[in-house]
């Protein structure tokens, strides 16, 4: 049975809530590593798959994931990877979408449900949310380069930039710091503490 703490005050709430993301986000911070790979691994195998006249692979060094495309580029011309040293490739920091993770951690133990399902379930829409901004964030790196190059060939072999700058901008603004509350008001409507607030707001 899970212990609820309906004593609990809104300032108590905040205050735990900044206490806990010391530790939160010092565990993320150690791990921070592991956990992009596992939004790399999702990319890797789903990216290819849908643009593979586009992108080659999708790697990860250290937090950064690494997208290969299937160009080289010479002299600022992209050419067949066959006819070129390297590939053309671009980079994003796994971290600025993963911090939804430790900030969900904070809200999920500073109210003190005990309720380990919620936590497991968080993390794991969390995980899923941070692949597809992973994902979004390197195809808006990928059409910008190839756009400079060629604007022709990303047009034709790339998803539109508009629907990229969307991806984009909800994978960067929203999903890191919107998507933890709205998962964690979802868990938890029915606890004391949310549903007084709900009270006297609509009072």
């Amino acid at each position: 049975m899970n212990h609820v703490d309906e004593s609990l005050t809104p300032l108590g709430f905040l205050g735990r809530v900044l206490v806990l993301m010391v530790p939160s986000f010092l565990i993320w911070a150690i791990f921070s590593q592991s956990i992009g790979a596992m939004g790399v691994v999702l990319g890797d195998w789903v990216l290819p798959m849908l643009w593979p006249d586009a992108i080659d692979s999708m790697r990860l060094n250290g937090t950064e994931a690494i997208l290969i495309s299937v160009w080289g580029e010479a002299g600022g011309k992209l050419l067949p990877l066959s006819q070129s040293d390297d590939a053309l490739a671009v980079i994003a920091d796994t971290r600025v979408v993963s911090y939804s993770l430790p900030f969900f951690w904070s809200l999920h133990f500073a109210l003190g449900s005990g309720r380990a399902a919620f936590l497991w379930i968080g993390t794991v829409l969390l995980f899923l949310l941070m692949s597809v901004g992973i994902a979004a964030i390197q195809l808006k790196n990928l059409v910008v380069t190839v756009m400079s190059a060629d604007p022709a060939l990303a047009a034709w072999v790339l998803p539109s930039i508009d629907v990229v700058a969307m991806a984009y901008q909800f994978s960067i603004l929203i999903v890191p710091t919107v998507a933890p509350v709205m998962i964690w008001i979802a868990q938890n409507r029915e606890h004391p503490l949310l549903k007084g607030f709900v009270t006297k707001t609509n009072g």
